[in-house]
């Protein structure tokens, strides 16, 4: 089954360490972006879930 996965360092990245430099909204801000994109998928009757990962890159 396709998923869809929001991924990025935005809790605690190296290029954008956070949105608002609050762990609790930047977190809210992320589900809330997660929970529109998922509505939004449903009422185009694209059944895809969606979730948020947080993902390191490393140089190596």
């Amino acid at each position: 089954m396709k998923e869809i996965k929001v991924v990025g360092d935005i809790r605690e990245g190296k290029f954008q360490p956070a949105l608002t430099r609050n762990p609790i909204v930047d977190t809210a801000l992320i589900n809330q972006f997660c929970d529109h994109l998922s509505d939004w998928l449903t009422a185009h009757h694209l059944a895809y879930p969606v979730s948020a990962v947080t993902c390191f890159f490393s140089n190596g």
